[in-house]
């Protein structure tokens, strides 16, 4: 019977192993698909960003080039036009017929130059100043001066060397300038030319069109020269190595300069917002849909797994129950002929005191084997009965056997545990373990409280059981822990089959570590131990 039921627990096990991996290869199928779902959705959602940041870039870099291209031919056009000024006729009579000119042309010829020279800044958008540089007049005409004698500030920017780029820009002091000179070649290596005519660019105008490049905020430009320390910077600054930024940078030889124009990213990626919160919500959803499915399909495969397993225990508690009820049924024949073979004796002495007592613990022996529906009882009932059996006991093998039967602890008293519990070790120690004691024997009955644990043992001095019997009991006991088949040779008359049910209904009522453990005492005899759980205990048992 023990066979069966382990081996239906067995395929109960195969079944539920069964059903755990056909789930988890269900569940792998559907998450690999929603992880293929998914890295659609964030590819796409990659590639739009791609897309959008291409687009600004682009934009950025067409918007740069357009600015230094403009920049390039407002310079362009300044030099064209400062060679032509060069053979402005007014400038070139007054500089060369001074001497003959009388005081009222020489002042007439110097508004007209000066008129020239602001008429020069308001109409040309990037000149700040204009003037010329006459060295042997020592005189200086320039649209925001007039007539100012020649310092050295003038004589540093026209002796300054000009930049290698073939707009010829120099750079003083912070500002930027443009120079000819008349005539170009002096016919005398070492001459001074006649006149220079000299431009100052306007920065501010500069730097208001660099700020057309970017309209991000924190956004911005910087026009910075090839061969100095010379820049023009419009909104912030550079952008450190740290990057955040999108960089667009445009080389001009012309000019021997390069335009950076740079936008922070994430501000080039706001507008991109709505569509990062729809791939968040996106993703939230996804995770629920992974978590609902996995609670619904673990529900769906594990309800009837529930069930079988519902099934399956009730079928091994029905299974227990019967032999638990056949234990009860059995009456032992050898115990009822040698209990009347005892009464006979005391009758045959005239001990009637004892003979009393005998009837009296019969009675309540047979009273209380007697089947009924009550499968689990209190454990002081079950105490009780084995007291009895063990005082029948002892008044059958009182020349040969002596009999300790100690007290259950009151704490202990209500634990309700299966019928019939404590006989089958007290009569295991006296028809197996005492049989072939002439004398001297003892069993003794101990129940000990330990650690949340009640232990009952039950310990005698007699041979015990062959080392290959007790290995085979004890292989037997680990075989029910694990789930395992009872497919041992040893037969019932061994009287270890009714400790191998016990042990099984401890285990299917309490769980581990309880039930029954089996061991040899070192100076003789055996060790019966059954562990029962007590209240708010729950500790491990570490046996005999």
């Amino acid at each position: 019977m023990g066979g069966d039921f382990f081996g239906m627990a067995a395929r109960g096990a195969g079944t539920d192993k069964f059903r755990a991996g056909f789930f988890i290869q269900f569940f792998s199928v559907f998450l690999v698909l929603m992880a293929a779902i998914y890295g659609i959705a964030f590819g796409m959602y990659r590639w739009g960003r791609k897309i959008a940041a291409r687009e600004i870039e682009r934009a950025l870099k067409d918007r740069t080039l357009l600015i230094m291209k403009t920049l390039e031919d407002e310079i362009a056009r300044i030099c064209h036009i400062q060679f032509e000024y060069l053979h402005d006729p007014d400038i070139f009579y007054y500089v060369n017929a001074v001497e003959i000119m009388s005081r009222f042309s020489q002042f007439n010829a110097i508004l007209n130059i000066k008129k020239r020279m602001d008429e020069l800044c308001s109409g040309v958008k990037y000149i700040k100043n204009a003037a010329v540089y006459i060295p042997h007049m020592n005189r200086v005409i320039s649209a925001a001066g007039g007539v100012d004698p020649i310092d050295g500030e003038w004589e540093r920017i026209v002796s300054a060397r000009a930049d290698m780029s073939l707009a010829g820009l120099i750079y003083l002091d912070g500002g930027v300038y443009i120079r000819a000179a008349y005539p170009f070649m002096p016919v005398n290596p070492g001459a001074r030319p006649r006149y220079v005519l000299v431009f100052e660019l306007s920065l501010d105008s500069i730097r208001t069109s660099l700020g057309n490049v970017t309209l991000y905020p924190r956004g911005g430009s910087a026009l910075i020269s090839g061969s100095s320390d010379f820049a023009i910077v419009a909104g912030d600054g550079p952008p450190s190595a740290g990057g955040g930024f999108f960089v667009t940078e445009i080389l001009s030889d012309y000019l021997n300069m390069s335009l950076q124009s740079y936008v922070p990213e994430e501000l080039v990626y706001r507008g991109l917002k709505s569509y990062h919160t729809l791939f968040l919500v996106f993703s939230l959803i996804i995770i629920a849909v992974v978590l609902v499915f996995l609670f619904c399909s673990h529900e769906m495969v594990n309800k009837p797994m529930a069930r079988m397993l519902e099934l399956n225990y009730r079928s091994r508690l029905l299974a227990q129950q019967a032999e638990l009820r056949q234990l009860q049924s059995q009456i032992n024949p050898h115990f009822l002929y040698n209990s009347f073979f005892t009464l006979y004796c005391m009758a045959k002495e005239e001990d009637y005191e004892q003979m009393m007592d005998f009837l009296s613990y019969l009675s309540d022996y047979y009273r209380y084997i007697t089947p009924n529906t009550q499968e689990d009882v209190p454990l002081k009932d079950e105490e009780s009965h084995a007291r009895r059996y063990a005082q029948i006991q002892s008044l059958r093998f009182k020349r040969r056997v002596n009999v300790e039967f100690g007290e259950l602890p009151e704490a202990c008293a209500r634990i309700r545990v299966p019928r019939l519990i404590l006989q089958p070790l007290l009569e295991n120690a006296f028809s197996h373990g005492l049989k072939d004691v002439p004398s001297g024997g003892f069993v003794k009955t101990e129940f000990l409280p330990e650690n949340g644990v009640l232990l009952i043992r039950v310990a005698d001095n007699g041979g015990g059981s062959r080392p290959r019997e007790l290995e085979d009991i004890q292989r037997k006991l680990k075989e029910a822990d694990a789930g395992g088949t009872d497919n041992g040779d040893a037969p019932d008359e061994t009287d270890f089959s009714g400790l191998l049910t016990i042990h099984k209904k401890l285990r299917l009522k309490f769980g581990a570590p309880y039930g029954l453990t089996i061991g040899a005492r070192d100076s003789g005899g055996m060790i019966r131990e059954l562990c029962l759980p007590v209240e708010g205990g729950h500790v491990p048992h570490s046996g005999s």
